[in-house]
């Protein structure tokens, strides 16, 4: 048997310089084919004293080799900085694969503002294929996610969270302000709390930002009057929030003087102010405890099963362009014991590690996978490495022991 090829990424490789001490720090070149390695809480913490010190790390890729246990670093405080609400120059700006790893005893518990493993990502940034346990805890004053405080531009893709986020404002399970960017293909399946201005996936969109094929199970709740909902608080400028459900709990109160209250995809949004647009999304209802009148309620019989699964991927399909078959990571189903029977994320089924189909999809792939015999349409030569960069084989056709390896740029799972 064998699994189609599959991307890694599609990002160009800056030729910009970066940190002469980068080589010292971890193991790789940071360059697509040899990505710098992350192998435990150290390395996290090189990696976060690094981009606290300026270095963006535009154009170079990290990967996690395994699950990190980040209760091996108590005094651990985020990547980045971003305290003023202006660009800041100290915010991660590279890839970050996971890989589908874990990230556990994570406890960041911050007196400022944009707190999150990333405390703040800029334009280049992808963080992707990531899992956060239940024993993380993130808890900050304002802007609090559990992947990123504040976004300035950038993507967060295939995230899960199961650890609890708190904040005073703005805050949401997977990142708390987005003043630009994209969340794609992210579940939250935690508690998130705040005093006003929390949601499931985000607290805060602004800009051109966007929510798309993300959903939330999680409780989320407000202690005071005002924006509180499932999927986005508040939402701003020209962002839209696509294709997305949810089937979490939403506990908080009505504010007259901002006429907004809890709502179970974008929290009421009074006409002078909000201009985010909700596209394709669904509720659970009664479940979700509040309705939003621009998504479609469904039951929960309707819900857990194939009909409201092919509505999702449906809104997929519409947001993200082509087909589901396109965006294989992206789309929803529905398997025995995972997700108390709702739809769950394709992508979140797949073994620490295991192949992963990438964010940008590239129509001109020229290597054929056929069992465990690789070769180009081109008839050109190969070149496959392991993970860690070593050459594992070279010619015009390869024959290729069970495992993984990069070719040419593509992930290749061999079965």
């Amino acid at each position: 048997m064998f699994r189609p090829l599959t991307l890694i990424t599609a990002f160009s490789i800056s030729l910009s310089a970066w940190s002469a001490s980068a080589s010292d720090l971890w193991m790789g070149r940071g360059t697509r084919l040899d990505p710098y390695i992350i192998v435990d809480a150290v390395d996290i913490e090189s990696l976060a004293d690094a981009v606290n010190g300026g270095e963006t790390f535009a154009g170079r890729h990290f990967r996690l080799a395994g699950d990190i246990d980040m209760s091996a670093a108590p005094g651990f405080n985020g990547i980045g900085t971003a305290e003023a609400l202006e660009i800041d120059s100290h915010s991660f700006c590279g890839e970050f694969n996971g890989m589908q790893y874990t990230i556990s005893g994570l406890s960041i518990d911050s007196s400022g503002a944009a707190v999150g493993l990333f405390n703040s990502l800029g334009e280049g940034a992808d963080v992707h294929h990531l899992r956060f346990d239940a024993t993380c805890t993130v808890r900050g004053e304002n802007c609090v996610g559990m992947a990123a405080g504040r976004m300035w531009g950038g993507r967060v893709e295939y995230i899960a969270n199961d650890g609890t986020v708190s904040a005073t404002k703005t805050a949401g399970g997977i990142a708390g302000d987005l003043r630009g960017g994209v969340i794609q293909s992210c579940a939250n399946h935690a508690a998130v709390e705040a005093v006003q201005q929390v949601a499931g996936i985000a607290g805060q969109l602004r800009g051109t930002a966007s929510v798309t094929g993300c959903y939330n199970t999680g409780a989320v709740s407000a202690t005071a009057p005002g924006a509180c909902a499932g999927i986005v608080a508040v939402a701003f400028d020209n962002t839209t929030i696509s294709a997305c459900y949810n089937a979490g709990t939403i506990h908080g109160r009505y504010s007259k003087e901002w006429e907004c209250g809890p709502s179970a995809i974008l929290s009421d949004r009074p006409a002078v102010l909000w201009q985010g647009s909700v596209d394709g999304c669904y509720y659970v209802s009664p479940e979700s405890y509040a309705t939003d009148d621009l998504a479609t309620p469904q039951t929960k019989s309707q819900f857990t099963s194939a009909e409201g699964v092919a509505l999702l991927n449906a809104a997929v399909a519409t947001a993200l362009g082509g087909t589901t078959d396109s965006h294989a990571d992206a789309t929803f189903r529905i398997s025995k014991g995972i997700n108390g029977g709702y739809p769950h994320l394709e992508w979140e089924t797949h073994p620490s590690g295991a192949a992963i189909s990438d964010v940008t999809a590239d129509p001109a792939v020229s290597i054929v996978v056929h069992g465990n015999r690789v070769s180009r349409t081109d008839g050109r030569p190969l070149r496959v490495y392991t993970p860690r960069g070593i050459l594992a084989a070279r010619g015009s056709e390869v024959t290729l022991a069970p495992g993984l390896y990069i070719a040419d740029g593509y992930k290749l799972s061999i079965r």
